[in-house]
């Protein structure tokens, strides 16, 4: 049988933005390479790659009876680890996340510091730093549809600076991070897209007051309006201490869109003083925002992703 790759694609997780977008890594990738690949479990294939333990656990008899070797790019999903509600520096491997990790033949990670967390939750076997995909090419000369796609879609006007943060409505933290900020950055307009999961209430509720004027609160980016939103943001913010989603803070990078994170978190080897501009109180992430023009790391960030890709 001649060598093809399957990807598992469950469509009731359409929703989950960071599987998505390593997904549309491993698409994008593989078509530049010509290497062949189906979505289709009853195909022949000879190797399987998932983006989430809970994509594997989806389709792991499909795939134990194809004989097929596993990979897994770990901790793209947030089915896969658990953030302490108590204590936001704390994070762990869910049990579904360890077990199917420990079953896969090779564990894909893009940072040391991803590796350095899989080893304290005891993985250890079958790790492999490899080089992140980009869901979209570097250099690339969009069209005009696709840069002014999201803004319109979002009514914003074209003059408008955006920022635009991911996150889960669940954190209470975060959202109030991200309110204070937009509160006192009136010039700007934040658009904050989290997983609903059990909070749909709590973003309708967001919606319906519209804390600050500034302020828009939605479910994940449209996967159509996805790639237009890397051409409109004039920054991404991250607003808590911990992410655990390196795939959209690479895209951002790579299309030179400045990033501000609150503390310094898990992934320093990629969000660092010489990639991003990194506020350790409130009243440096205001002038974080006041300045943020003025000490644009961008060019940086974008050098620093296209010596690290795999492009």
């Amino acid at each position: 049988m001649d060598y093809k790759l399957f990807i598992g694609f469950d469509k009731r997780r359409l929703d989950t933005t960071y599987s998505y977008l390593v997904k549309e890594n491993i698409f994008n990738h593989l078509k530049r390479k010509n290497i062949p690949f189906t979505t289709d479990p009853h195909d022949d294939f000879t190797d399987a790659i998932f983006a989430s333990a809970e994509e594997l656990s989806f389709f792991y008899p499909a795939v134990l009876k194809k004989n097929a070797k596993i990979s897994i790019f770990a901790l793209s999903c947030k089915d896969d680890y658990l953030i302490d509600s108590r204590n936001p520096n704390k994070i762990s491997l869910t049990q579904n996340a360890y077990n199917y990790y420990l079953r896969a033949d090779k564990i894909y990670v893009s940072l040391n510091s991803q590796a350095q967390f899989l080893a304290k939750q005891g993985i250890t076997k079958n790790v492999v730093i490899a080089k992140p995909f980009l869901t979209f090419a570097l250099d690339e000369k969009p069209s005009e549809t696709i840069k002014n796609a999201f803004k319109s879609y979002y009514q914003i006007p074209k003059n408008k600076k955006v920022i635009i943060s991911l996150g889960q409505y669940q954190n209470q933290e975060e959202l109030d991070l991200f309110n204070g900020i937009a509160r006192i950055n009136p010039e700007y307009t934040f658009l904050f897209f989290g997983e609903e999961g059990k909070d749909s209430v709590k973003v309708k509720l967001l919606q319906r007051l519209a804390i600050n004027s500034n302020t828009q609160y939605f479910k994940i980016i449209p996967e159509v309006l996805y790639h237009s939103a890397l051409f409109s943001a004039d920054a991404f913010f991250i607003p808590q201490i911990n992410i655990m989603y390196p795939a959209a803070v690479i895209d951002f990078m790579a299309h030179k869109v400045p990033i501000i994170a609150y503390k310094n978190n898990n992934y320093r080897d990629l969000i660092n003083v010489n990639t991003s501009i990194i506020a350790n109180s409130f009243a440096e992430l205001y002038h974080s925002f006041r300045s943020l023009f003025l000490i644009n790391k961008s060019q940086e960030a974008y050098e620093y992703i296209k010596r690290f890709a795999n492009y």
